[in-house]
């Protein structure tokens, strides 16, 4: 069942920002996260959800129900803020319960959903306590058990464990993620982090400037991004991109004078913008292997892996290997050309292999 759906959504506002055009559809019980750099739209079109902000045009289902029926519309929809917007002079069960006194729920049943919800949230400190007494990973818990505690279909979070520290945010992410399964929520996660997307999504939606530039699960839109934008924004180290030519001799595609040993597809333009994300070039020779000799400038230690920072004649160049190399050093790189994209340096968008 689909719980929420978008069609053709646009807010634009006077300095040139907003979303543009939207159109998704969110299944029942899914996390969808909205995916992209800063100003790109993703807090506009989680405002729009929520009903704080309106469309200049589009329509807005949730379940049954459209946005013309504002009450049903708001009940259906809980949000989770950046900074968890607690009062500070209430305690953790005033903060809880503040949703059902707005809506004058009786106090036995106000204590049942406050006690239900804190421990679905996984809050187990005495909720007589004040957010200042809180640790920051106690406090998204407060936030998150608010949000449960009106029973919504739907929980939209905003980068909601951004302000956490990066072994808290990891913990939080499993417990995140266990919860959205647990109950069954329809949750819309909105971050600038891909670690944080890759490993919470269902779905994720990629955006910039304002509009979708794709939408697909973690693994599909890593391997086979639809534009040179979410091939390097989405992957850390970023995908490596050259500008190829194709040679006049073998018709492959060159770079720097290296023979990729890739056909471009038939009717493409003369130059062609090639990636290879760090990831898939190693020291391993194999079979039908493409391979490249770079000239080490820099190497980082990640804790499990080696980044390092190269030349592949002028253009600079990353690889991810499991032992360090010396700078300075000549190294051989080996690629499967299968694993190589290919993008249109106009448009930016992909290029199938011939």
């Amino acid at each position: 069942m689909d719980d929420l759906v978008l069609r053709s959504l646009t807010r634009s506002f006077p300095s040139g920002g907003g979303v543009f055009d939207i159109s998704l559809t969110v299944q029942s019980g899914e996390f969808l996260v909205l995916l992209g750099p800063s100003g790109c739209g993703k807090t506009t079109l989680l405002r729009l959800i929520a009903g704080l902000e309106f469309p200049d045009s589009g329509e807005i289902q949730i379940g049954e129900a459209n946005e013309a029926s504002n009450k049903t519309h708001r009940e259906s929809i809980a949000m989770v803020f950046q900074n968890f917007a607690l009062y500070p002079h209430m305690t953790l069960f005033q903060n809880i319960a503040f949703p059902l006194k707005l809506r004058h729920v009786a106090r036995e049943e106000t204590e049942r959903r406050v006690k239900e919800s804190a421990a679905k949230a996984g809050l187990t400190v005495d909720l007589k306590r004040f957010p200042r007494e809180l640790s920051g990973g106690e406090r998204q818990r407060v936030a998150l058990a608010r949000a449960l505690v009106r029973e919504p279909e739907i929980i939209l979070m905003d980068e909601a464990l951004a302000s956490l520290d990066a072994q808290l945010r990891a913990s939080l992410r499993l417990e995140l993620k266990e919860f959205q399964r647990r109950t069954g929520r329809t949750f819309v996660y909105v971050t600038h982090d891909q670690v944080e997307a890759l490993a919470l999504a269902d779905r994720l939606v990629v955006m910039r400037k304002g509009r979708v530039e794709q939408v697909g699960g973690p693994q599909e839109i890593f391997d086979c991004p639809q534009s040179e934008f979410v091939g390097t924004f989405v992957g850390n180290p970023p995908m490596n991109v050259f500008l190829a030519e194709k040679a006049s001799t073998s018709g492959s595609l060159t770079v720097n004078g290296v023979d990729f040993k890739i056909k471009p597809p038939e009717g493409s333009p003369a130059e062609i913008r090639v990636g290879i994300r760090p990831n898939d070039l190693s020291t391993e020779e194999g079979q039908g292997r493409g391979s490249i000799e770079v000239v080490v400038g820099s190497v980082e230690f990640s804790g499990a892996t080696y980044i390092v920072y190269a030349k592949l004649g002028d253009s600079p160049i990353c690889t991810e290997l499991p032992r360090r190399v010396e700078v300075g050093a000549r190294l051989k790189l080996f690629f499967d050309t299968a694993r190589v994209h290919l993008f249109d340096p106009s448009t930016g968008k992909r290029l199938e292999p011939a």
